[in-house]
């Protein structure tokens, strides 16, 4: 009597002879799949990477990280002007000058000394402020907090003016 062996399973857990019916193997090594497993991207390469050196990810990254930033600033702001007392026009105020001056202490702190070492054509091209290398608009770096955390600062602020002058 023959003994029955168990078939040959692939990694899918299918036998051998069958294939998945969704899965198609990359053609190119490069290819990345993402997070729902149904789209398959290329990474760029090492020449598309010197010809264009902004990877979207990091740009990504960076947007996230100032959008934290804007947000816990803006908080903060609330709060200072609650425990201030300010009312009115001179609290929105206190807001608009403190979030522009958070951009441009995150600007001479972390964009500048790394956009000035970098001296190609293109970089001084629109101006000294120029943002581009780092996230997608100047207008999302400059005053994109302005309106990120404007509700922050509103709750935070009418909770502390709330608690001080009661």
């Amino acid at each position: 009597m023959r003994s029955r062996r168990a078939p040959k399973r692939n990694p899918f857990g299918l036998p051998a002879h069958e294939k998945p019916r969704d899965h198609q193997p990359p053609t190119d090594l490069n290819a990345l799949v993402c997070a729902d497993r149904r789209k398959i991207t290329k990474m760029p390469s090492e020449k598309e990477l010197q010809i264009s050196p902004l990877v979207p990810e990091s740009i990504q990254h960076n947007s996230k990280t100032l959008y934290n930033l804007q947000s816990l600033t803006a908080s903060l702001f609330g709060v200072s002007a609650g425990i201030l007392g300010l009312e009115s026009y001179s609290g929105f105020l206190f807001y608009i000058v403190f979030s522009l001056l958070t951009s441009l202490l995150l600007y001479l702190v972390r964009v500048a000394p790394s956009s000035s070492s970098q001296t190609s054509s293109k970089s001084w091209a629109s101006g000294p402020v120029d943002t581009s290398l780092y996230f997608r608009t100047p207008f999302e770096f400059w005053a994109g907090g302005l309106i990120n955390g404007f509700a922050g600062f509103i709750l935070t602020w009418t909770l502390f003016y709330g608690l001080v002058r009661a």
